[in-house]
């Protein structure tokens, strides 16, 4: 073969591979671009088209700043994609993009291409849509800043002496904590004009209570604005967009002009009277959504009972004891109930495709550690909900008669590990085996955090000690026991440490969420509420004894559990082996779920492993399926809850006509709190979102051979 037939050889090789590269980029689902030093693009994918709403003549050639992108967005982007040529770094960072359909935010990754003359003359742009995950993000925060604002004006209502100090704290709490433009409070007075009188006030004013004038009688103007509407009506009145709401037209320039956008005005009201009127404003349209909204609404119900109080009213000691312990946590249940479903049905989806991408990629694959980042970021967000779950006592246990001293001899190495070189480890087992009956995984999630706390309370080093103990009834110098203990044997876990302690007003607080000493850097606040929520739901209770300069002692008491232990006397006798591959089959399944992310994810397992799916996204269409199919359905795979019809609801319709069929239930929801609602029988098959493939597959399979 001469010279001049290598080259065309070789020059069509090339050809095939651009056009191979062409192929793959063109279907990818994220957007690609590629341009040049001078910042034109001269190359795009078919993604990034639809995502810029424009033909490729119209975009190639093109810089990226010719698309109206504000100088805002742009100067951080440009500023990098210049970095990453020059030096031949990749850089990855998030950015919002405006389409067509609305403002998107997307996580990008600028990769240099390396050239001839050892240079990087282009960049390749690898964009990935996140608004979703960002939606959810949001939403978290805002429910996060509520409850704040909620846990922290409650401590103020049962502090509180006088009534117009209660006010004023309440507003600064709510500026302050919330992170909310302005609030402000005022009394519906019983005059001629029904006049609302401001009595306090927090944040941005500048002279705006003084424009107000307002009224609570419908036949003055002033009187049908929020805050009027909201004393006369005795509900809440959500202005989304103080730009265009007629409601706000005698403030509409005022607000403006302090760059108030929304606003939420709240009543005042208890046992039928009328007190006045809590007004919160926000930056930006639209930033009140119903779960915020929910719980400073039920702020609002605590002050008004807190201004009860303070007249006279001997509702004192119910707000000390009740509002700061059981409405606070029931909030806290009720947000944890609230965001879990959503925020589970996403993660269901991003744990599941890239657990599926993992398993269709090889070691060596170059997309395999984005695919491992995206999964390992996933499960930290189910960590974050399960620990939502775990303070609120919600969360699926699976209680198991346990030795301590087994699971605290399996901590040892990780322990260690974690508190450091600097701090010493002493352990004190039970002479006997201390048998309770818990969670194993969820004793060892109170040990570690309960750990990483004294680690953290120890900053030169120090001693942590763990010891169990068997109690007989009555026994040990304790204080007395709750009743549900006090009677029965139990098994005693003792953590302490020689850290810095705390005072008596920290310790009071110290198992409220989201309640912390460290910086917002360092801690969330739900390490010792998660501690606490664990223990109670599994019939125990743990109580703290601290001091400054005198360390910290956890004393946690479970009751004593008379079966035989199901884990091994001691870590190593176990058998360790591979867990067992899980089968697949040729079964007929239908997956029923109202969210398609979901159910698609589903049926793609459930069809790698073998299976003949059928899928719909409903209870009706899942009917007029079954129907189609008659007898050949084996198993139906069914969300809980959905719109219209349950899915308990929708197999036992199944099951009438079917009754061969068996039935997987799934759910956002946990197995727990669907139960205590009614909507399943303890029993049932039932997974928990999100789950692995290999979970679901088990749970088919084990259904569908019982």
């Amino acid at each position: 073969m001469d010279i001049e037939q290598e080259n065309r050889r070789l020059q069509r090789l090339v050809e095939q591979q651009s056009r191979t590269l062409d192929a793959i980029l063109s279907v990818s689902p994220d957007p690609i671009f590629m341009s040049g030093t001078d910042g034109r693009i001269v190359y795009v994918g078919s993604s990034a088209l639809e995502l810029l709403g424009l033909p490729l003549e119209e975009v190639i050639g093109r810089r990226w700043q010719d698309f109206g992108l504000s100088a805002e967005i742009m100067a951080p982007f440009q500023a990098h994609r210049e970095e990453v040529g020059r030096t031949g770094i990749a850089f990855k960072g998030e950015m919002p993009f405006p389409t067509p359909s609305g403002l998107r935010y997307f996580e990008y990754t600028l990769i240099p291409v390396p050239g001839e003359d050892g240079g990087f003359p282009y960049v390749v742009t690898n964009a990935r849509d996140i608004t979703v995950r960002k939606q959810a993000e949001d939403r978290l925060l805002k429910l996060n800043r509520a409850l704040l604002v909620t846990r922290n004006c409650t401590r103020t209502i049962v502090d509180a002496e006088k009534e117009s100090g209660l006010l004023q704290q309440v507003c600064d709490v709510i500026v302050s904590e919330g992170g909310y433009r302005f609030a402000w409070a005022g009394y519906a007075e019983h005059d001629d004009r029904r006049t609302v009188r401001p009595v306090a006030a927090s944040g941005h004013a500048d002279g705006y209570l003084d424009t107000l004038r307002m009224s609570w009688s419908e036949g003055q103007e002033r009187g049908r604005g929020p805050g009027g509407n909201a004393v006369r009506s005795g509900r809440p009145v959500i202005v989304r967009d103080i730009r265009t709401d007629a409601l706000v037209g005698p403030w509409r320039e005022e607000a403006l002009l302090r760059g108030y956008e929304s606003l939420i005005a709240l009543p005042l009201s208890a046992a039928g009277e009328s007190y006045g009127v809590l007004v919160i404003y926000a930056t930006g349209p639209d930033a009140f959504d119903p779960e915020e909204a929910g719980l400073l609404e039920e702020l609002a119900d605590e002050i008004a009972h807190g201004i009860r109080t303070l007249r006279g009213d001997d509702e004192r000691e119910r707000l000390e004891e009740q509002l700061a312990q059981a409405r606070k946590m029931e909030a806290v249940g009720r947000l944890a109930g609230g965001i879990a479903h959503d925020f589970n049905n996403l993660l269901t989806t991003i744990n599941g495709y890239a657990a599926l991408m993992l398993q269709g990629l090889s070691n060596d694959g170059p997309l395999r550690p984005q695919a491992m980042a995206i999964l390992q970021a996933g499960e930290r967000a189910a960590s974050l909900t399960r620990q939502l779950l775990a303070f609120s006592r919600r969360q699926l246990l699976h209680p198991q008669t346990i030795d301590l001293n087994v699971v605290i001899d399996r901590m040892i190495g990780t322990l260690q590990r974690l508190i450091g070189d600097d701090v010493d480890l002493v352990i004190r087992f039970a002479p006997e085996p201390c048998l309770v009956l818990a969670d194993p995984v969820q004793i060892e999630q109170v040990v570690m955090n309960l750990a990483v706390n004294a680690r953290d309370a120890m900053p030169r080093g120090g001693r942590l000690s763990l010891a169990t103990l068997n109690l007989a009834p009555g026994e040990g110098n304790f204080p007395a026991l709750p009743p549900e203990l006090a009677s029965k044997a139990c098994g005693l876990l003792v953590i302490s440490d020689t850290g810095i302690g705390m005072t008596a007003e920290i310790l009071s607080h110290a198992f409220e969420p989201f309640f912390t000493t460290k910086d917002t850097v360092e801690g969330t606040g739900l390490g010792l509420s998660t501690v606490y929520g664990i223990v109670r739901q599994s019939g125990g209770i743990v109580r703290a004894d601290s001091a400054p300069d005198r360390g910290t002692t956890f004393e946690i008491f479970f009751p004593a559990s008379d079966a035989t232990a199901s884990m091994p006397a001691r870590p190593g006798q176990e058998n360790i082996s591979s867990p067992p591959e899980v089968s697949g089959g040729a079964e007929t399944i239908l997956v029923v779920d109202d969210s398609e992310t979901v159910r698609g994810l589903v049926c793609e397992i459930l069809m790698q492993a073998g299976y003949t799916v059928f899928n719909a996204g409903d209870p009706e269409e899942a009917t007029a399926t079954c129907e189609l199919r008659g007898n050949s359905v084996d198993l139906l795979v069914t969300d809980v809850v959905m719109p219209g019809m349950t899915g308990v609801e929708l197999a036992a319709r199944l099951l009438k006509s079917f009754p061969g069929m068996k039935v997987v239930y799934i759910s956002g929801y946990t197995g727990d709190a669907i139960v205590d609602e009614g909507f399943l029988d303890p029993g049932c098959t039932f997974l928990q979102k999100p789950f692995a493939p290999d979970t679901l597959l088990e749970a088919v399979r084990k259904a569908l051979d019982e």
